[in-house]
């Protein structure tokens, strides 16, 4: 009886101790870390002024795999304006895949962004 006791001891005060590592070390890095970053990063470190901009310096995608001229390049992931309204697709051997249409250019860049970085 006496060991299960001084095993149930140990078992909390190391409940304890790990518990007590854990939230130091999440305080740590929450009062550590930049919590706030007011401009999205641009290749340059510099503040990013377009779309290529966040391609090429956030998420680090080869200028080959797209287009933002719109066009039909061969093999990449295209978005433009036609008519008021934006597209995203994707181009190859001269034909549009996998269109889509936005009333604004907003939301074409925002699923543009998101499509390119999962592909």
């Amino acid at each position: 009886m006496r060991n299960l006791l001084k095993m149930e001891r140990y078992q909390l005060s190391h409940n304890f101790l790990y518990w007590c590592g854990v939230v130091g070390i999440f305080l740590i890095g929450f009062f550590t870390a930049e919590t706030y970053v007011p401009e999205v990063m641009g290749p340059t470190g510099g503040a990013a002024t377009s779309l290529a901009d966040i391609f090429n310096g956030m998420v680090n995608i080869k200028e080959t795999m797209y287009d933002l001229n719109g066009g039909l390049p061969n093999e990449a992931y295209c978005m433009e304006e036609i008519g008021g309204k934006w597209y995203t697709y994707y181009s190859e051997r001269g034909h549009r895949t996998s269109l889509k249409a936005f009333e604004t250019e907003q939301e074409a860049c925002s699923y543009f962004l998101d499509w390119i970085k999962n592909h």
